[in-house]
């Protein structure tokens, strides 16, 4: 058809955009530098059955009820009962001044003011592991760092290539039983005297780094470190 375009050549004028009734008045719903909602108030019960993102709440005036917390969460003053089950990560609170419950604490709480009961049945620390494999020679084909990484919740493969010339390659390969694996982390190369940083993609049982000379004929010699927290 004549003077009509079949394809949206401007694919920016194609995106949502939300928009809440205050009153008779449609306003922009407001968000962050990353989209996420920024929420002021909350003024009506809420049950969250785990908070995967990070949260900033200005103030809680009705209760919450929370299974986990998986990411950060910063709240201005809560006003309200809350009740939380387990905490997994962050959390900030500017003053609390209605009764909170938490079941379990695994990460470090961060409170200004309290002025009502707070009621904490098991406070964690986290556990540290650490593994390291130093001066391991490259060859021509992989050779293998192996863990089992079922009770793990964070952990990390740091390489170090100490040689002077040559370079290694190394990529993170994981397991359900150790016999059949499958690459997580694709071939990166590490040239001479630098570090890199290797985290798994997804969780199986065992997890592994495989590395191995980039040149043929041209060892490299590297320091392996495994770092994990339960």
């Amino acid at each position: 058809m004549p003077n009509f375009s079949v394809f949206q050549i401007d694919p920016s004028t194609l995106r949502a955009r939300i928009f809440g009734l205050n009153g008779t008045t449609d306003v922009a719903v407001s968000v962050d530098s990353a989209g996420r909602i920024n929420v002021a108030e909350i003024a009506a019960p809420v049950t969250v059955a785990a908070i995967r993102d990070s949260v900033t709440v200005g103030q809680i005036v009705s209760p919450v009820t929370v299974a986990t917390i998986l990411d950060s969460v910063t709240v201005g003053q809560i006003v309200s009962p809350v009740t939380v089950a387990t905490i997994l990560d962050s959390v900030t609170v500017g003053q609390i001044v209605s009764p909170v419950t938490v079941a379990t604490i695994l990460d470090s709480v961060t409170v200004g003011q309290i002025v009502n009961p707070v009621t904490v049945s098991t406070v964690q620390s986290r556990t540290f592991s650490e593994v390291e494999a130093l001066a391991q020679s490259t060859a021509d084909t992989p050779s293998f760092f192996t863990t089992q990484t079922s009770s793990f919740d964070k952990y990390t493969f740091m390489v170090h290539n100490t040689h002077a010339t040559n370079a290694a390659t190394a990529r993170v390969e994981i397991s359900a039983d150790g016999t059949d694996w499958l690459v997580d982390v694709l071939d990166t190369r590490i040239d001479p005297l630098n570090i890199s940083a290797f985290v798994p993609n997804r969780f199986l049982k065992y997890t592994r780094l495989a590395y191995y000379s980039t040149t043929p004929g041209n060892a490299a010699s590297l320091d392996i470190f495994f770092n994990a927290q339960v």
